[in-house]
């Protein structure tokens, strides 16, 4: 059985992050978590 249970994508821009995740092996559409400030701070906190 494969250990990886869910994708995080990065949509890095110059000021902001926006954080989507996904499911494995699943057909439902990506959830959209929000966006962020460029820090690792907040970046940690979403």
């Amino acid at each position: 059985m494969d250990k990886i249970k869910f994708y995080v994508g990065l949509d890095v821009h110059k000021d902001s992050i926006a954080v989507a995740s996904a499911a494995a092996y699943s057909r439902d559409d990506p959830h959209f978590v929000g966006t962020t400030r460029y820090s690792v701070i907040s970046l940690i906190k979403a």
